[in-house]
């Protein structure tokens, strides 16, 4: 259904398409500025939008919707209302393409100014079309330094920055995604999604042949500084085992001339002092 300006109370007209409805006023529509952080279009962007608007309603009875999609779209560069967003979303659905149309209808619902007329008809729409797409649920693995700067094609669409994971609506059937990074191939996945379904797709993030080149060279020429510290802090721990090695090493030793010297003496002439009462004498 499309939204109409008028002054008169909402009432439904003869549609010559299915999504085609009568709703809300000229001033509702178009008059009151956004409430967003985007600067408030002026007045001359508000009329010019106001007239491309009208301009795609009419080629939108025609059945134009080509020619009414492309008004409805530069009428949204210039004034990104509730409105004009679902008429684009609307026109798009009838060209075949759900996927824009549903992306354009989440934003919809997601703007706090949207009045509730026309949220109820952008949430049966997008009940609609929800049923005709898939999603992908995209999820970037590996170092944090590998994410960095990753851009993600899905096909031959490229999305906008975002986060490491994300959900991308898509059409039924088989779909590649790819992370780019640098000009460079970096990751890949391949999912296929059938229709209201949603599949979760993991992509590992690889270095490029440059970034592993110079990561191998820096490994080459300082050595990995990790395996220093572990062998120095092995040394720091294991020197009291160490010096008692060699401490018994020296007393095995010691014993071992003591014996030989006894034993040269024989044991019928023991040592026997002060401090030394419990010698065993033996023969006396």
């Amino acid at each position: 259904m499309l939204l109409r300006m008028r002054r008169q109370p909402c009432r439904v007209a003869s549609p010559p398409g299915p999504w085609l409805c009568a709703l809300a006023c000229a001033v509702g529509l178009l008059g009151a500025p956004p409430a967003s952080a985007q600067p408030a279009p002026s007045e001359a962007q508000t009329r010019q939008a106001r007239t491309l608007f009208r301009e795609g309603l009419s080629h939108a009875d025609a059945g134009r919707w080509s020619a009414a999609a492309e008004r409805f779209r530069r009428a949204l560069a210039l004034r990104a209302a509730p409105p004009i967003r679902y008429n684009l979303a609307a026109a798009l659905v009838e060209l075949g393409d759900p996927v824009e149309a549903a992306e354009h209808l989440d934003l919809v619902l997601a703007d706090a100014e949207t009045a509730q007329d026309v949220r109820t008809q952008a949430m049966q729409l997008l009940s609609t079309v929800s049923a005709r797409t898939g999603r992908i649920t995209l999820r970037l693995t590996g170092a944090p330094e590998l994410v960095t700067g990753v851009t993600i094609r899905v096909d031959d669409r490229a999305l906008p920055a975002g986060p490491p994971e994300r959900s991308v609506r898509v059409m039924p059937g088989p779909h590649v995604a790819v992370a780019m990074r640098d000009g460079r191939q970096v990751g890949r996945g391949e999912a296929t999604v059938a229709a209201g379904e949603t599949v979760a797709l993991s992509i590992a993030l690889v270095p490029t042949p440059a970034e592993a080149a110079s990561a191998a060279t820096a490994q080459g020429s300082t050595g990995d500084p990790r395996h220093t510290q572990d062998r120095s802090s092995d040394d720091d721990t294991n020197w009291p085992l160490i010096v008692g090695i060699g401490v018994g090493a020296a007393a095995v030793l010691t014993g071992i001339i003591v014996v030989a010297v006894v034993g040269a003496r024989g044991v019928a002439d023991p040592v026997s002092g002060d401090l030394d009462p419990a010698v065993l004498r033996v023969g006396r």
